[in-house]
C-alpha cells in the first residue's frame, strides 16, 4: 500500500528550539492563541505578548480560527508534548519564505503520493530512494523539478530506468521549471572600419562560452549601441557562480578588441 500524505506526518513529535514551523490556528482566547503543529505530532500555545511587537487590542485583528501561521518555537515542554512560540520574532518577510518554501515541499510530496498510487509504486520506497536529494536541496519539490531538468541528477537516482523514465514522463506533464536569470544592459561600441563585424564575433563567442558553463545566453538590442544581456538556467547556483564573473570576463575581452565598453544596468532576476 502507498503512503498517503494526507496522513498524520511521523517525522518527529517535537521541533527544536528557535526552529521556524507552519502552524494552525485551533482556538483563540484573551491571553493567546492556541495551535496544532503541522508537522509536528504536538500543540502550542502562542500567547498575546509574543504576538506583536505593537499592542493588540483584540487577538482577532492579527490571527484568524483556522488560520495557517508560521511562527518561532521559544520553549519545548516535552512531558506535555507542548511547545510555546512567538510570531512577532520572525519579520514578514522571514515567514513568507518559510510558507513558501513549507507550501513547495507540501507540493512535492503530494505529487510523489499521485505517482506512487498510480503506478503502484510504494511511496515510501521512492521516498527513500530521494532521500539524501531532497536532504542536500532542503525539499522534495526541488528534487523532483530537478529530475525533469538536470540529466546529471536523474542519472544518479538509484532506481529502475523504467520507473525513473515514467516518473520523469508523469512530473513533466504537472511541473513547469523554474528558470533563473541574470541580466545586464551593456554599450558595447566598435570605432573604425568592420566594427559590425566585430561586435557580432564577440556576441557568438560570449554565447558560446555561456553554453560552456550550463547558462544559455540571450542578446538582443535595446537601440544599439546598447544590449540587453540575459543569462539563464534552471540551476540557481550556477547562475550565482558565473553569470556575472562571464559578463565581466567577456566584457573585458571585447574591450581589448578595441571596442569601448560600459555596463549601464545588472541585475540577478529569480524564477523568469
Amino acid at each position: 500500500m502507498t503512503k498517503n500524505i494526507d496522513t498524520e506526518t511521523n517525522i518527529s513529535n517535537l521541533p527544536e528550539l528557535e526552529e521556524s514551523v507552519v502552524v494552525q490556528v485551533t482556538g483563540i482566547t484573551r491571553y493567546g492563541v492556541y495551535l496544532q503543529l503541522i508537522d509536528y505530532q504536538c500543540t502550542g500555545f502562542l500567547p498575546i505578548s509574543e504576538i506583536s511587537s505593537r499592542w493588540v487590542k483584540r487577538i482577532t485583528d492579527v490571527v484568524r480560527h483556522g488560520e495557517k501561521l508560521v511562527v518561532k518555537i521559544l520553549r519545548i515542554n516535552e512531558e506535555r508534548n507542548t511547545v510555546d512560540v512567538s510570531l512577532k520574532d520572525l519579520t514578514v518577510s522571514e515567514r513568507r519564505k518559510v510558507m513558501r518554501e513549507w507550501k513547495l515541499s507540501n507540493r512535492g510530496f503530494q505529487l510523489l503520493s499521485e505517482y506512487a498510487n498510480k503506478s503502484g509504486n510504494e511511496f515510501d520506497e521512492l521516498e527513500l530512494k530521494l532521500d539524501k536529494y531532497i536532504e542536500k536541496y532542503g525539499n522534495i519539490f526541488i528534487v523532483l523539478e530537478r529530475m525533469i531538468t538536470d540529466p546529471e541528477l536523474f542519472e544518479l537516482v538509484s532506481l529502475p530506468i523504467k520507473i525513473k523514465n515514467d516518473l520523469k514522463d508523469f512530473l513533466s506533464k504537472r511541473i513547469e521549471p523554474t528558470q533563473y536569470g541574470f541580466e545586464a544592459l551593456v554599450q558595447i561600441i566598435f570605432y573604425g572600419k568592420g566594427g559590425i563585424y566585430k561586435l557580432k564575433d564577440a556576441l557568438e563567442k560570449f554565447e558560446t562560452t555561456s553554453n560552456k558553463h550550463g547558462l544559455t545566453a540571450k542578446i538582443t538590442s535595446a537601440g544599439a549601441p546598447i544590449y540587453m544581456v540575459r543569462l539563464f538556467s534552471y540551476k540557481p547556483e550556477i547562475i550565482k557562480k558565473y553569470a556575472e564573473k562571464i559578463l565581466n570576463d567577456e566584457l573585458n575581452n571585447i574591450q581589448k578588441m578595441g571596442a569601448q565598453v560600459s555596463i549601464t544596468k545588472k541585475g540577478e532576476k529569480i524564477k523568469v
